[in-house]
Formats: structure tokens, sequence, C-alpha cells
């Protein structure tokens, strides 16, 4: 009985990973198969859309093993039975033979050749796809021999086969299947599941309807990669798939989402019916039920050491510092870190130092294993350009010991270059410099040690030793090495032991300083990675886009109190940001997973910065933020022809003890002596009613709220819950479509805010300091800080109301003479605004409180354009009592202090 494909992968995914991570990858697999894959059941069966398409996505997270989930899920559909797999391997021919070898290793590997060919039909064949001159033309390299196919599917003998994200390459697959595969299905009439992984699907796979809208889809620059791929599987002239007989399901694969998931819902790859997030280990995070990390006991060695090591828990070991003004200077800080953190490593390894190691030949390769320590590696990224990459080269060269530019420029154009030696001088001659890097990298591994709780600090020798090594083995054996576009420049990094005339030698990049650009922002991993240099800036910079650019994410545990991030400053806050909000969207689909009873497709909300977009793959994106705002006013009134019970609730809140507001002599209004917290406010909020605005809890905006909710993981018993409380509709008419301002969205900001004085929530920024994530603040200064609202109520110049609900009060309520235009909205917004007011005299209407606690007001109600209060101030809800045609009505001002939680989702413009 033959092994089964997961059973066999498994046998090499073990090597590398732990019973608990193994456990886990599995589980995820198996999510992706049973919801995604054959979430609609066998092909055939009534489940699946009359266009016999279904389109998911999985998220990963940078540099964390997606390839594998990718594998993994090939196995186990391959097990259920899916008839073809074909995997999308990236735009770049290096990233499509990494594929490829990576599964002919790991996942084909079974028996004899003999024994292969009886298991599957592989197409194309790896042997010219791994070929050094590229192999042959798309059209001749995809090709599929009629009678293989044809015995393939007689014998349910899967089909798998791998494709470049290249539109001929595309056009190339999706030929030879009309011509050999889908005649055949119609001969064998019946049904044949296609499924179709695609890797990097962010990158090359997105179509933006709106963007291309007017067009010529013939003579204008539309995208062909999005439409080649759907085309493998589509109709040339249907909205369905190719054969009567084809099934197909699509799977994105990204640790970048955001493009794919803001796709308009028509588009063919819009992930319509299945999200699904990978989870990645850590030290803390449960199996059951799904968090976005899993506690994996073998220590930090095996932890995923993303946004939460670099940004968060290894702040105190300084794992990120900020350049100085000079790159000059940064750069030579860089690789001195670099190299003494390489020297670190040679002491602390038991083979060979690295010079050493280069020059050695071995008889085995369990022999070279056993004597040569991995790789250990430097990234430099100056900017996108070509000819930027080659300037630092040659600055590098230059302060290292090329005696001028000319020089450096020479040893460049050689197919080896190495820093010169004679830097050995400079650890000699600026010992102080070179020595400073061996002190902050003891003091990193005691922060380590603490922030993750070692047995014990990880080891770093004397100086004299590391000097030693320093000088004799690391800097003479580093190699320079450029990857770009440029045909000057290397192919790709190599990191795998060489074998020649029968004998073993060590990696081409056993220790190498990459410098490059975007060819080194997906995909690719650089091997012993611990020191980057990131100078690279942008005006306009788009999350997705910039994360993919994070290779220092991964598994660095083992040597991560040697690794070190230099940035600019404001790119360091950018990356902060970026990771804050990728978690909170993570934990959306986490928690729309751990939803069992839900069978919609979850569909996270993808969030903006106030400094940086998305994406910029999507365009006319809106950026809305969650915070209503410093004086949001919800000018919506009742007609008051009927019983207006808004009118109502004023007298029930006014209840209470309360004063008049009285200035110079003139009566303003009335405000209550009890404050308000924010839930009461919300409440509040909540129980105001309208006669023309019911919106109901079925629309972008509730079931926006209805995401950050379950992404916080309340108790379903809190009584917070919901968040957004809109009133319903009457049953079988429409919900009205949200305002803005809107008072349910502002209930739900506010019982929001109150949630987030617990806990440290990602994806949001504080509003006093929009730098500061939320996760890191000082949650003992923010509940300190946390508003507690006035309530007042601004009289007019009408006559007093004297029936009704108001009439019932105390108090006598002469109202406003506002206008109310036709759709019932008070024209304007906060009025009596006074632009000089004398000493003592009325501060404004958004000042109203400040007469009643005697403080001085924050800002002048005319003139200044800040209009916020600071944090720690309170906040005021005034009624505005207005003097309607039929009747007196009500609309409501708020004045909200800085300090709550913010967010700014992004929503595509309709």
């Amino acid at each position: 009985m033959p092994v089964g494909w997961w059973e066999n992968y498994t046998t090499r995914l073990r090597a590398g990973v732990t019973d608990t991570a193994l456990s886990v990858v599995e589980k995820d697999c198996r999510y992706v198969v049973d919801k995604g894959v054959l979430g609609a059941g066998a092909p055939g069966g009534p489940g699946w859309p009359t266009s016999r398409v279904r389109a998911g996505l999985v998220i990963g997270a940078v540099q964390s093993g997606k390839t594998a989930s990718m594998f993994g899920v090939t196995a186990q559909a391959l097990d259920a039975g899916v008839d073809m797999v074909l995997i999308l391997a990236g735009t770049r021919l290096a990233l499509w033979r990494q594929t490829v070898e990576r599964f002919v290793r790991q996942v084909d590997f079974e028996g004899s050749a003999f024994r292969l060919k009886k298991r599957r039909l592989l197409f194309p064949d790896p042997g010219f796809m791994l070929s050094s001159s590229g192999g042959l033309p798309p059209s001749d390299l995809y090709s599929l021999v009629p009678s293989d196919v044809e015995r393939a599917i007689d014998n349910n003998r899967p089909i798998v086969a791998f494709a470049m994200k290249h539109p001929d390459h595309l056009r190339a697959v999706s030929r030879q299947l009309r011509e050999t595969l889908f005649p055949l299905l119609e001969v064998r009439d019946k049904p044949f599941h296609l499924v179709v992984l695609d890797d990097e699907a962010d990158d090359g796979s997105i179509l933006d309807a709106v963007a291309e809208q007017g067009i010529d889809p013939v003579m204008g620059q539309v995208k062909q990669t999005p439409r080649s791929i759907a085309g493998i599987w589509q109709h040339l002239t249907e909205s369905e798939t190719a054969s009567k007989h084809l099934y197909a399901t699509y799977v994105a694969y990204t640790a970048t989402p955001q493009a794919n998931l803001l796709q308009e819902n028509h588009n063919p790859l819009a992930p319509r019916h299945f999200v699904a997030c990978l989870r990645t280990p850590f030290d803390e995070g449960e199996i059951s039920p799904r968090q976005t990390t899993f506690r994996e006991p073998s220590g930090l060695h095996r932890y995923y050491t993303g946004g939460a090591v670099f940004y968060e828990r290894g702040e105190s070991a300084d794992l990120c510092r900020t350049t100085p003004d000079d790159p000059d200077e940064a750069l030579r800080s860089a690789v001195r870190a670099y190299l003494v953190a390489g020297a670190i490593r040679n002491a602390r390894a038991a083979g060979l130092g690295t010079l050493d190691a280069r020059a050695a030949t071995f008889e085995s390769l369990d022999d070279l294993r056993a004597a040569v320590h991995g790789p250990h590696t430097m990234l430099i990224h100056p900017s996108g350009l070509v000819s930027d990459h080659f300037a630092t080269a040659t600055d590098l060269l230059a302060w290292a010991g090329a005696t001028d530019g000319a020089t450096a420029r020479k040893m460049l154009e050689e197919d080896d270059t190495f820093l010169p030696a004679s830097l050995g001088e400079d650890v000699l001659q600026n010992e102080s410099e070179w020595q400073e890097w061996h002190v902050a990298y003891t003091e990193a591994a005691g922060a380590i040690k603490s922030e993750f709780d070692l047995v014990a600090t990880p080891q770093v020798p004397a100086w004299d030793t590391v000097r030693e090594l320093l000088i004799e083995q690391v800097i003479p054996a580093v190699r320079l090495a450029i990857i770009n576009s440029d045909e000057r420049a290397d192919d790709r990094p190599e990191f795998d032991p060489t074998q020649s005339e029968g004998a073993w030698q060590a990696p081409r990049d056993l220790a190498t300083i990459f410098i490059s650009g975007n060819v080194m922002s997906r995909g690719l991993t650089l091997e012993g990675l611990t020191t980057t240099l990131f100078l690279r800036r942008s005006n306009s910079p788009f999350a997705d886009t910039q994360m993919q650019m994070q290779r220092w994410f991964g598994y660095r545990g083992r040597d991560l109190e040697l690794c070190k991030v230099f940035l600019p400053s404001e790119q360091l806050s950018l990356f902060r940001q970026y990771h804050s909000t990728d978690e909170a969207m993570r934990r959306m689909v986490i928690a729309a997973m751990n939803n069992a009873s839900s069978d919609r497709a979850p569909l996270p909300t993808v969030l903006h910065g106030r400094d940086f977009l998305a994406t910029g793959k999507i365009a006319k994106l809106s950026q809305v933020p969650l915070s209503p705002g410093p004086l949001p006013m919800i000018a919506l009134t009742n007609d008051g022809c009927t019983d207006d019970p808004n009118l109502g609730l004023l007298t029930k809140t006014f209840e209470g003890a309360s004063d008049d507001v009285i200035v110079q002599g003139r009566l303003r209004g009335r405000v209550l002596a009890e404050q308000f917290d924010l839930e009461q406010v919300a409440d509040l909020l909540d129980d105001l009613r309208y006669e023309t605005y019911r919106p109901g809890r079925s629309h972008a905006t509730a079931e926006h709220w209805e995401k950050l909710q379950a992404s916080l993981e309340f108790d379903s018993s809190d009584p917070l819950l919901p968040l957004y409380r809109a009133p319903k509709p009457p049953d079988g008419t429409a919900h009205d479509a949200p305002l803005a301002p809107c008072p349910y969205g502002i209930a739900a900001y506010l019982r929001l805010w109150s949630a987030l004085l617990s806990r440290r929530a990602p994806g949001f920024v504080a509003t006093d300091d929009p730098d500061l994530l939320w996760s890191m603040a000082d949650l003992q200064v923010k509940n300190a800080h946390q508003p507690r609202f006035h309530v007042g109520i601004r009289y007019g110049g009408a006559h007093p109301v004297t029936t009704g609900p108001l009439g019932e009060l105390p108090f006598s309520i002469r109202p406003m003479n506002r206008s109310i235009d036709d759709d019932r909205f008070m024209r304007g917004s906060w009025g009596s605004r006074n632009e000089s007011p004398s000493p003592g005299g009325y501060l404004g209407d958004e000042l109203f409180d400040y007469h009643v606690s005697g403080r001085t007001p924050p800002y002048k109600a005319v003139g200044d354009t800040d209009r916020w209060r600071p944090p720690g101030s309170d906040g005021l809800v005034l009624f505005h009592v207005l003097e309607g045609t039929a009747g007196p009505t009500l609309a409501v001002g708020l004045a909200i202090p800085r300090g709550g939680p913010d967010q700014i989702p992004a929503l595509l413009n309709t």
C-alpha cells in the first residue's frame, strides 16, 4: 500500500519542526482543505456555485513558513482525491525554482522515478525548470503528452503542476489544459477538481476594476497576470469554468493580504468563499480555541520572531536602533555590529572559524556539517534604485580598505568580492567603536534572558577572544553580494554546501553582506540574518509593500540577542504601526475561524494609518477614522408633530439634581450635577430614537463593529456587549444608511474606549499621540485620564416650553431658534462661538461646561484650529432644544477629549 501524501510529507517536515508545531500545521492545513478546498462538498454536489469556482485566501506571516502550509494543503488535498494541483510559484525565476526544489525534496520524493510516475503526473519536467539556462520557452516548457493525461485520468492519478506568475507562462499552461485535458473531461463525463495555490498572491494577482474602468482591454495597459490566472479555468466568454465537468478552487497565499481583501467582490480572484489565518509559535497562545500564536514548549529558538519580538518584546534588548543623520556613519556602525556578531558566533561554534571553513574541503556532507557553523548574513537595503546598491557597495569597500573609489568599483567586477583584510586595522585603531557592540550584545543577552525567561543567559565571550576572531576569521571571510535586476549583480543567495570532484565545500554565502532592494523584498529567505541596515524611505508608504521588506522576521531565536535592525526613526514608527494593524486583522480572522456556526468567509477590516495607506494596489480607498473627532454634532431631529421620544429621554435624564448656567447675568442653560462616564454617555446616545433613522445592524459599519468586537475576545457575559446597538428598522423595511456622525456609532466608540482601558489591543493608536500604539500604552495613565462628561441643555431665545415632557420639568426651557432643513437636520453645527469673549464672558457652546468647572478653556471657540480638549479633560454632552415647526425637538452635540483609541479602516469608495 503506497504511503499517503501527507504521511510522506510529515517524514520530512518532522525533521525541522517540533511535535507541537507539526500538530498545529496539520490542523491549519486541515482547516484550509475542509473549509476551503472541500468546503462545497464533492465536485458536482449542490454546495458548489453555478460558476463551479470557489476562491479563498490563506494569510501567513512574513518569513513564517507559508510554503510549509501550502505543501501541506497540497498533500492533504491529494490524499482527499483532488484531481489536479497547480502551484503558482512567484513572479521571479528564483522564487519559482526555489519552490520546485523544495517540493521535490520535501513532498515528491518517494521511491524510484518509476514509482513516482505511477503515483502522479508532474509537469513541467523539473529538469528543465531547474536548469541554469532557464529551460525552454513557455510554449515548449509546459508540454503535456495527451496519452499521459489520459492514463492519469483513467487511473485516478493526480496531476501536479508548477507555473511562474507571468502572463506567457500562465497562458502556456491554459493552452495545454484546453488542448489536452478539458476535451478528455467531456469524453469521460465525470467531475474533475482543479486546485490552484497562488503563492505570494498579493504580488501580481490583484485586479483593481475601479482603476481600470474605461481602459481598452486590448490596447490599454490592463493587468494581464490576474486575468491569465483566472483564464486557466475560466470559460472564454462565460463566468463559469471552461468545462461543465471542471470544478476549480483558487487558494491565495500571502502574508500581506490588504489588496486581496479590498478587491471588488466580483473580481475572479477575490476571496469570496473562505479566509483562513495561519498561526505561529511563540511563548503564549492557546491551540484551541485558536489564537494568532500558540505556545511552543521547546523555547525561544523555535519561536517565530516577527513584529511582536522586534517592535514590542525585544525593545529592552534594543533590537531596533534608529540611524544617525549621517548615512556613512550609519553604514559603518551597522557593518561593525554585523562583524562583531559574527565573531561571537564563531566563538560559540565548536567547529572551524569562518575563514578556515571557506578554505576547507570535506569527504562527506556529514563531516562538513559537523565542522562548519551555519550562515551568518547581513542585509543592506539602501533604496529601490540599482545605482544606489552599487554606490553603497563602493562606499563600504572604500571604508573597509580599498584605496579609492576606482579600486572599490574594480573589486565589485570580480566574481567574488570580499572585505579587505586591512579592515582589521580599524579594529585596532578604533577599538572602542567596535567594542561598544560587544557591550551592546552582552546587555542584549541579559535582556533577552529576562524577557523570555531563559534558563541561562546567552554566552558572549570576552572581548579579547572576539577581537582576535574578528581580525583572523571573520573580516577576511565576509563576501559582498549585490542582488538586484542588474546583469552585473549576483543571481540569488546560495546557502547549501556544494560538491565538486567528490569533495564538499562550505556554502558560497557562509558569511555575506547582501546589498539589495526590491528583489530581496519578497520570498527569498536570508539564512543566518542578524544585522539589517534599512535606509529606504517613501513619501507615500504602503503597508503591504513595506511589510514584505522585513526580511529580519523569521525564526531568529537562536541568536536573537545578536540581531540588530538599523533604520530611520520614522520608518521604525511605520513598521510598528504595520505590525499593530496586521495583528488586529489576524485576530478578526481567527475569531471568525473559531465561530463554527458561521458559514460566511471572514472578511476582516483592513486598516490604514495616519501616515500610511494599507495598499497602493487598489485605487480610490477612503480613510475614515474610527474616532468621531473632537466635536461631533448629531444634527438629525424629529419633526415635532408627534410625541418625540427624545424629549422624554431628556426629561428622564434631568430628573436628578441640576443647576442653571448663568454667565454675566444671562441664563445660558442648565447642567446636571452628576457627571457621566464613558458607558453612561454611550447608553444615553443609544436611547435616542428617530422617526427617519433606524440603521439596524446589517450594513458595513455594523459588520466592522462586530468584527472588531470579536477580535477583542470579550467574555460573552460582558455588559459592554454588543458595542454597536443601533435600533432595527420595522420588519419588512430596509435599514437606513448610517449617518456620520451617528449617535449609535459614537456610543459604540465610547464603549470601545471603556473596554480598551483594560486591554492592550493591536490595531489602535491613541488620539493624543498617533505614534503611540495602544498595545504599548500605559493603561494606568489611560485609566487616570478617561473622561467624565458634563451633561447640559443649551437654552435659546424662544418662548418657554410649557407642555409635553419638557413642561413637566421643575425648570423652564427656552428653545433655540435654529433652522432645520427639509431632511430634518439642524443647519450648521455648534453655535454661539464668541470670537473675543470679555473677561467672564460666554466662551461658546462647545465650551459650555467650562462655565461650570471654572477651569481655563484649552482653546478659543473661534480662531484656534485645534479644537481637541487635552487628555484628562472633562467631556460634554449638550442637548440643543430647538424650536420646531410643530413643537420642540432636539439635536445633540458632544465634546470629546483626546486620549481615546483610533484606527482608520480602509474602505472602497463606491
